[in-house]
Parts: structure tokens; C-alpha cells; sequence
């Protein structure tokens, strides 16, 4: 059920990187579909399988990035509220999931906020 409620096209309103605000996040906006995960960018966009742990705290979302036969986990902790989601990831490969959904001066973790697509409501 959380995957079905994670599920359309987020639109980025803002973001942090290392605790500063992000005048124009790189990040454009996020789909989540069933089985896809798709991160797009101003001049490009990367396509990935995902899963969820909702046991974590905070929840947890994998998305898996191909690059030829290796899959290269990207690690995001992330909150739902209704039609608000937060993103949080660090941003390195192989990098493992944020503790919390927050970024302070300094680290490498990417912060996003993110409202779901006015057609998607």
C-alpha cells in the first residue's frame, strides 16, 4: 500500500545540499511507478528499479542504477504527508541511508521537498 501512495510524479518546490538551499535544484522532479523510478534532471534523466523499507525510521526507498551489468544502489530516507514528499540521500554511491531527513553545513547529503504533480491529485 505505501508503494501506491508513493506512486506518480513529484515536482521539486526545494532542496538542500550541505545544509545550504539549493537556488535551482538540479533535480527537476521524481516519477515513481511500479517497478520504475525515474530522477529527472534539467538536461537528462536517470531511470532505476526500487524498493522500500518501511520499518526503518526514517523509511527508507533503494533506487538501483544500471550502468552496464552493475547495479549501483542509491540510498534515499524519505517521509510522506499526504501529497508532500521528502527526500534525503547522500550524495556519493554506495553511500548508505541517511539517519535522518535533514542536511547540515558541510556534509554531502542532498535534502529534496518535493509536492506531488497537480494532475496526479
Amino acid at each position: 500500500q505505501e508503494r501506491l501512495k508513493l506512486s506518480g510524479v513529484w515536482k521539486v518546490v526545494s532542496g538542500d545540499l550541505g545544509g545550504k538551499n539549493m537556488t535551482s535544484p538540479d533535480v527537476t522532479n521524481v516519477t515513481i511507478q511500479p517497478g520504475k523510478f525515474i530522477l529527472r534532471e534539467q538536461n537528462r534523466s536517470v531511470t532505476a528499479s526500487w524498493v522500500i523499507d518501511t520499518s526503518s525510521n526514517p523509511k527508507a526507498l533503494t533506487a538501483y542504477l544500471r550502468a552496464g551489468a552493475k547495479l549501483t544502489p542509491l540510498n534515499w530516507a524519505y517521509a510522506l504527508d499526504g501529497d508532500k514528499l521528502t527526500l534525503c540521500t547522500v550524495v556519493k554511491p554506495d553511500a548508505k541511508t541517511p539517519d535522518s531527513l535533514e542536511t547540515k553545513e558541510g556534509d554531502s547529503r542532498m535534502l529534496l521537498r518535493l509536492d506531488r504533480a497537480a494532475a496526479e491529485k
